[in-house]
Order: C-alpha cells, then structure tokens, then sequence
C-alpha cells in the first residue's frame, strides 16, 4: 500500500527543515523501481512513484540506485546545483512539488502505479515524464485532476516516519523485485529451451532419415543387378530382391529423367551423405541434450534465489578476435639464377614491369627488353 495523504504530509514536515533553500547536489534513478534518490547536501530524499509502493521519505540509509537514465539527466540538466525553494504537498494529495523558482519544478505523483514523476518548466509546462504512460502529457500544461478524497486512515509510522517508512517499504521493494526478476529470468530461459527442443526434435526428424541409408543402398544394388532386364521408360520397377532368402520382389521407382544406372549412382551418392551426416547429427543432438539440462538446472536454480545478485547474468567475456594470418604479397616477377650466381628477375606483364622497375629494382642494376 502506498503512503496516505496524512503520511506524506507528515514526511515533509520532517524533510523540509533538512532540504529547504539546499542545493541540489545529486541525482540518480533507484534500480528497483521507477523513482528518484535526490540529495540536497547531507540530505537524501527517495521519491519512489508508479508502484503499489509509491512513497517519498528521508534515506538515511542509501538505497540501491542504477545509471542515470533520459529522465534523471533532464532533473540534473534543469535542477541540479539549484536551491529548493519550496517542498509542498499540492491541495492536500498525495503530490509533492519540490519547487526550484526560475527552474521550474519537479512534481512527484504518489498514486501508486497510475503516478509518475514530472519536469515542469516556469510556465507550467510539462517538459519530460519519468513514465512511459504519461508521455502524452509532455507538452501540456501540469494540472490537478479534481478528486474526491476520502478519509484517510491514522497514520502508521508515528510523527517521525521516514526511518519507519523505510523499514517497512525496502524489504517489501526487495522481495517484489526479486519476484519480477525470477518471472523475467524464467520467462528467458523457458524461451531459449523451447528453442532447444525444438531444434531437438528438427535432429530426430533428420537423423531418420539418416537411417534411409542402408535402404537407398539396397535399392541402388537391386537396379543396378537387374539393370539388364528393366523395360526402357519405366517409371515404377518390381525387382526380384537378392537380400532376401526368399526371394520376395520390391518396387522401386526409377527418376525418368536420369534412367535406372542414373537413379542409382543418386541413391549411392545419397547414402554416402546420410552417413556422414549421422555423426554429425548424433554430436548435434548430444550438444542440445546438454543445453536442455543445463536450462532444467538454471530454472530450479532461479526458483531457489534468493537475491537478485544471484540473478545478475553471467558476465561475458569479450570474445578474442582472430589473428588475421599475414598473406605473402606475390612478387611481380619470376627469379632465375644465372650461371655466375647472379639474380635475374623476369617481370609477369606489362604492370608487373613497372612494380618490377620501381619497387624491387635497385639502382646499379641492369635493365633489359626481350622481344618475343
């Protein structure tokens, strides 16, 4: 449950005396949920928005922030180094304005998850929105919508709440992070093992029809025995079968385009492959068994977690490039060795002369034209 009214209220009356006229000093996005960690000075402020855990309070315990993201560098770039004129609480909601004079104002929505956090400019206008819903708004002027506000209930962190709040809020903050994560973490591997079945199942299909191979073989040796004797054009043969001890009789089709020694020399070439390929899907099928066991173990290994540290992927490491091999430039000329030991160097063309001439020639050398 998000904080009331009535606690907010009391919040800023703790808060205020801390953060009134101090400079913005920094800004950073919390990690675990949509919000804002501002400190002015000493001071630290959670202003945590857009979740059943919407709340603002005092942070004398730093919590966990991440990266600055587009919306805390639009805070830094229009409020940081600037002093907090006023922090309000607006028309007795749960919206807290941190007023910083000419720079505008950074308004904080506490509604749960329908609140978010605005950069609103002098004029009223709202120039950036932490949540994505809320982009439409971007543009318009900030107002209040009218809303009936019913009785809240008394307060329940006492006259001081913001140590209380944090007490309460953090582990719940944690856990339901620590949720999300697993359901994020479980959602990709349950993907990536579906990929691996199923590229399994694709192996089982192919490494059947490997196993066609002593069958093409066979048939290829009874066309290729009984070639003598099939009648020209035929399409469709029954062939007396010479493996069987009793002498049944197949039907074997013949590819009309290529006759029956044709269809045969296929069917040969063909089981060569399938065979070849057996090992190849048999070590492919062995690699996918390995992942899949790997993926059962990663998922009970998230439902066991109990931090999110736990959770963090694996970090990778950068793959090494590969050493590109160094390919020896071809010389422009062919070497013969003449009878007292000298080089002769005899260029391929007319380009090959020139590189010859101008890139391999020295100066005290003897340059020569043989006529064809």
């Amino acid at each position: 449950m998000s904080l009331t009214a009535t606690e907010i209220a009391l919040v800023l009356v703790e808060i205020e005396s801390e953060c009134a006229l101090q400079r913005l000093t920094d800004v950073k996005p919390l990690a675990l949920e949509p919000g804002l960690l501002l400190e002015f000075g000493r001071a630290s402020v959670v202003a945590a928005t857009a979740t059943e855990f919407a709340r603002i309070h005092r942070a004398d315990h730093r919590p966990r922030t991440r990266p600055a993201d587009d919306f805390c560098m639009a805070v830094r770039k229009h409020f940081e180094g600037r002093r907090l004129a006023t922090l309000v609480q607006v028309s007795g909601d749960r919206i807290v304005r941190f007023d910083f004079g000419e720079a505008g104002a950074l308004v904080a929505e506490l509604f749960g998850r329908r609140g978010g956090l605005f950069v609103v400019d002098i004029e009223g206008t709202i120039t950036h929105a932490l949540v994505p819903r809320h982009a439409k708004r971007v543009g318009t002027p900030y107002s209040v919508a009218d809303r009936a506000l019913a009785g809240d209930p008394p307060p329940r962190f006492g006259d001081s709440p913001s140590r209380a709040i944090a007490e309460a809020y953090e582990p719940r903050v944690r856990a339901a992070a620590l949720d999300s994560a697993k359901r994020r973490a479980m959602v990709s591997v349950a993907a990536e093992k579906k990929r691996a079945e199923k590229k399994r199942e694709k192996l089982v299909g192919e490494l059947a029809r490997a196993d066609d191979a002593p069958r093409l073989r066979r048939d290829a040796g009874l066309l290729l025995a009984h070639l003598c004797t099939l009648p020209p054009g035929a399409t469709r043969v029954t062939v007396r079968d010479l493996h069987d001890p009793l002498e049944g009789s197949l039907e074997i089709d013949i590819d009309p385009r290529l006759g029956p020694k044709g269809t045969a020399e296929r069917a040969f070439k063909l089981a060569r492959r399938l065979d070849r390929s057996r090992a190849i899907i048999a070590a492919e099928m062995s690699r996918c068994d390995a992942a899949i066991a790997n993926l059962t173990e990663r998922e009970r290994v998230i439902l066991q977690t109990a931090s999110l540290d736990e959770l963090a992927p694996p970090a990778t490491t950068k793959r090494t490039p590969r050493v590109r091999e160094v390919i020896a430039e071809k010389k422009p000329y062919k070497s013969y060795t003449a009878s007292d030991g000298s080089e002769i160097r005899v260029g391929r063309g007319a380009k090959e002369n020139d590189a010859l001439t101008f890139r391999h020639a020295n100066g005290s050398d003897l340059w020569m034209h043989a006529r064809d």
